[in-house]
């Protein structure tokens, strides 16, 4: 799977780790860029405080409205070959707020255009922030994590921003868990994986199994948890 790295970590990435695919913010793509990676941006690249109201993806019916979307963002000059993923607006003025690059190295780069700290509220360093809840950054990163990766996502559950996925795998299968950290509960929850398994053995739930998706039978209770086991196909 592909590196995240967001603000100063930059400055401590092994370059040598950039052949995996890296998801960057603004303060990371800046930092990577002074130290002489291509990331797509050009000219001066300087921050300035937003208030963005609406996010969009290139459908333009792919809309999502930010609550508590203050930030700082950069709105860079791109390099040719970068394709924006979605759209920031601001009274009704828009201007890319992430896009995808692959440089010359063949490495390459998810990155959202602001600063992955300012969308944090301090003392407590919640984020409330709708710039990482909503639909349409989470299509970006479903449709687009595989490409930077260049493998599938092992596993994600779409539509559902406050149910959190953990899995991990070993040589005979994977093992899935989902957090429902949101007080409705969630029906029909659906779990794509990276490829077909057979059998699902469960755990606090009932689920089944069609060919590389997992359906959870009964609803996901608010604050609450469910997790399942799925083994690998035998040839």
């Amino acid at each position: 799977m592909c590196q995240s790295v967001f603000g100063e970590n930059a400055r401590a990435l092994d370059l040598g780790e950039l052949n995996g695919g890296v998801m960057l913010d603004a303060v990371s793509a800046i930092i990577l860029t002074q130290r002489g990676v291509d990331v797509g941006l050009r000219g001066e690249c300087k921050l300035e405080k937003r208030n963005i109201s609406f996010v969009r993806g290139n459908d333009p019916e792919d809309r999502s409205f930010i609550t508590d979307g203050a930030a700082k963002v950069l709105i860079p000059t791109l390099a040719q070959g970068a394709e924006v993923l979605m759209y920031a607006s601001e009274n009704e003025v828009e201007y890319p707020i992430a896009y995808r690059y692959e440089n010359q190295n063949a490495e390459r780069f998810l990155v959202f255009l602001f600063e992955g700290d300012s969308i944090y509220r301090y003392p407590t360093r919640v984020c409330l922030s709708g710039l990482v809840k909503n639909y349409v950054t989470q299509n970006v990163l479903t449709s687009t994590l595989p490409w930077v990766a260049g493998g599938e996502l092992p596993a994600y559950c779409a539509g559902n921003p406050e149910i959190y996925v953990m899995c991990k795998k070993d040589e005979d299968g994977m093992s899935v868990a989902l957090f429902n950290c949101f007080a409705d509960y969630a029906s029909d929850v659906k779990v794509v994986l990276d490829a077909e398994y057979s059998d699902v053995e469960c755990f606090n739930c009932s689920a089944k199994i069609e060919k590389n998706c997992v359906w959870l039978t009964e609803k996901l209770y608010g604050f609450t948890y469910a997790a399942f086991r799925v083994k690998n196909r035998r040839m």
